[in-house]
């Protein structure tokens, strides 16, 4: 892909029939946030693909189909390159990442995202020094359909199902993270603290026109951001208890 600045190679994200638009917005709002929070994540790109390459373009024919029903603007992320691998069920949550993987933690409780589990972690690791890289934000965001009980982190048990060891709804970093005496959870309310109404009406404002149809999906999402940095004390109580 050809950036302002060069080439870059980046990961394509195509509509299709397990990933509708809404599945970019997340990917969209997902990518922003996490920045925001500090948290390792690839840099997310929207990609526009012209029509004379999409007319170029050689490989699977389903995938140059897809490519010609999906809106103008696509989203992207860029390749982590070959010094990362995933994360598998022989790592675990090093002293060096213990603060990562805390922000992770909350991140995903507060964004209602399923998808990071020992089954599918969507955890990159750095073949060096074991850092890691938060990718895969698709499924993030579907507030509308957790409930029963309702999507509401403040409230009592509302997390629990993360902390449910051999579950499909464990967290990948649960094991690592539970029973840990000195887990940063005041570095977590600090970050989203930061996170001002200005700044959640510019995920706003960068919404493609090609994904118009999906804004109130994404306004839900804001509403509901706001809500968990507004009430961060009880957020966060309820995390201390889940990773007690």
């Amino acid at each position: 892909m050809e950036t302002a600045t060069g080439v870059r190679e980046v990961y394509l994200k195509i509509p299709g029939q397990h990933l509708p638009v809404e599945g970019l917005v997340n990917e969209m709002l997902g990518s922003l946030l996490a920045g925001d929070l500090n948290l390792p994540t690839p840099q997310p790109y929207f990609v526009r693909i012209p029509p004379e390459l999409l007319e170029a373009l050689e490989g699977p024919t389903d995938i140059k189909a897809r490519l010609a029903d999906a809106p103008n603007t696509l989203f992207g992320s860029l390749d982590a390159g070959s010094t990362w691998r995933r994360w598998n069920t022989t790592d675990y949550v090093a002293a060096e990442v213990q603060g990562i993987a805390v922000q992770a933690f909350a991140f995903d409780a507060f964004v209602a995202n399923p998808d990071r589990h020992p089954g599918n972690p969507n955890v990159m690791k750095s073949k060096g020094d074991g850092r890691v890289l938060l990718i895969d934000h698709e499924n993030a965001f579907g507030y509308r359909m957790k409930l029963f009980p309702p999507f509401r982190p403040w409230e009592l048990g509302n997390l629990a199902p993360m902390a449910v060891r051999g579950a499909e709804s464990e967290h990948v970093f649960y094991g690592g993270l539970a029973g840990k005496p000195d887990l940063d959870f005041e570095g977590v309310e600090r970050m989203w603290s930061r996170l001002s109404d200005i700044r959640f009406g510019e995920y706003d404002a960068l919404l493609p026109m090609e994904w118009e149809a999906e804004r109130p999906r994404l306004q839900e999402a804001i509403t509901q951001l706001k809500q968990v940095r507004d009430r961060m004390p009880e957020c966060l109580q309820e995390l201390r208890r889940v990773l007690a």
